[in-house]
């Protein structure tokens, strides 16, 4: 990735090519959906569409069952103190 910069602020040359909105959709969702979940792209990135498809499923129903798995002891340990 080449950066060119002018007042502190990077340009980055590489990236998504410029195209029609619906051609460069599907990698657009696939940056966001890495990029919110935190799980980064690494050295080896997921090419053909279905692959990329895939690999965000695999990121979204990980990052919902964190939260349903740590979300449960909290559940449980309210209604035992609204027991007692």
């Amino acid at each position: 990735m080449r950066a060119r910069g002018s007042h502190g602020l990077l340009l980055f040359t590489d990236g998504i090519d410029y195209r029609n909105w619906h051609d460069n959709l599907g990698t657009a969702l696939y940056c966001n959906v890495i990029i919110m979940t935190s799980s980064g792209y690494g050295d080896i990135t997921p090419a053909p569409p279905v692959t990329r498809m895939l690999d965000c499923m695999q990121a979204i129903t990980g990052t919902f069952y964190i939260a349903v798995v740590g979300a449960n002891p909290v559940g449980v340990n309210s209604r035992i103190a609204k027991q007692t």
